[in-house]
């Protein structure tokens, strides 16, 4: 089953997300329910739009995820059912050999269907929909590496935090227009000038590295027929 999800995260210009664990967990594992982050009803949701109106079409909100352990162990969640759905498409289906037992590294048809159920229940994610995530609380902090190697150690400043989807795409925008200016021919003005907004708008400079740590977001699904 196909899975369909677009995190707006800032990926590139020195800017990155710190990964989640991979989590060794076999193949016939199901998601636990006790570690959910915060699922918040639609009426309790104050200065965040239900519905995003994009060019690719309408997205409207299922859920809010609070947290940065929270929004890991979505991550992580949407990847290992993504995987068993893999597993199971590699076998051509037959992802449950006579008795009903799993073929060894191939879950169960049952235990694929109930942990894509159970995204859907905590979280509102739809396997074969297509989501859109979108950061409403981040905070940026400059990174600097004290020496190289394994041993070497990472420290991070807080530079600001950013608390609205507006500001996240203006930050992102700003970047990849610096990006793409600065690779073109002639460029070079406007690229110091989107630089300069940058440093001024978000303490960014672009000669250093960033990272920016999600710990609020927003999940959409595109509606049917947008």
């Amino acid at each position: 089953m196909r899975f369909s999800i677009r995190i707006i995260l800032v990926v590139s210009l020195g800017i990155h997300l710190p990964g989640c664990s991979k989590e060794t967990q076999s193949s016939e594992a199901q998601l636990g329910t006790d570690t959910s982050p915060r699922v918040v009803g639609l009426g309790n949701i104050v200065a965040i739009p239900h519905r995003l109106v994009r060019d690719d079409g309408a997205y409207q909100m299922v859920s809010i995820i609070d947290g940065v352990a929270a929004n890991h162990r979505f991550m992580a969640a949407v990847r290992f059912v993504r995987e068993q759905g893999e597993r199971l498409v590699k076998e051509d289906g037959k992802g449950e050999p006579e008795g009903g037992e799993a073929k060894e590294g191939v879950p169960t048809q049952e235990t694929y269907r109930r942990n894509q159920e159970i995204l859907l229940e905590t979280y509102g994610f739809k396997p074969g929909g297509d989501h859109l995530m979108m950061p409403v609380r981040s905070t940026l902090y400059e990174v600097s590496d004290a020496g190289s190697g394994e041993g070497a150690e990472v420290t991070r400043s807080k530079v600001m935090e950013l608390d609205s989807i507006e500001a996240y795409e203006l930050l992102q925008k700003l970047r990849e227009d610096y990006a793409r200016l600065s690779a073109e021919a002639g460029g070079e003005g406007k690229a110091t000038e989107v630089a300069e907004r940058l440093r001024s708008g978000f303490g960014f400079d672009v000669t250093r590295k960033y990272e920016l740590e999600v710990s609020k977001t927003v999940l959409f699904q595109k509606v049917d027929g947008s």
